[in-house]
């Protein structure tokens, strides 16, 4: 997408150029020159964008790093999260059992409504 924009920018330069060409009469460059430009400006940008995505994923190892050398030094800690994920699983088991057990009412209304409907495609 960089080199998208890039070629767009240097497109416009040269239409720029080429109508200052038709008004005062300065020539614009030639094309291979501006493309030799151009090029060179986009590898530029991706050497820069290659360097910040290895930046990116070296303090991502870093940190990575850290997390480990934490969890080594305490294993108390994981255990306590993992018991706590668990009984937040219970929980919104046992609440969503009693969310279908409460609708019963509701249920039946709805058994009824299925029977109206089967009888409306019998009649028909």
């Amino acid at each position: 997408s960089s080199r998208v924009l890039w070629t767009l920018a240097v497109t416009q330069f040269q239409v720029e150029e080429r109508l200052n060409f038709y008004a005062t009469g300065t020539e614009p460059r030639k094309n291979q020159e501006v493309m030799s430009q151009a090029m060179a400006a986009a590898s530029e940008v991706a050497a820069a964008q290659a360097a910040a995505a290895a930046d990116k994923k070296k303090k991502k190892k870093e940190k990575k790093a850290k997390k480990e050398e934490a969890a080594e030094d305490t294993p108390a800690a994981p255990a306590e999260e993992t018991s706590e994920k668990k009984k937040k699983k219970k929980r919104t088991a046992e609440e969503a059992e009693i969310a279908e057990a409460t609708p019963e009412a509701d249920g039946a209304a709805e058994g009824e409504k299925k029977k109206k409907k089967k009888k409306k495609s019998e009649s028909s």
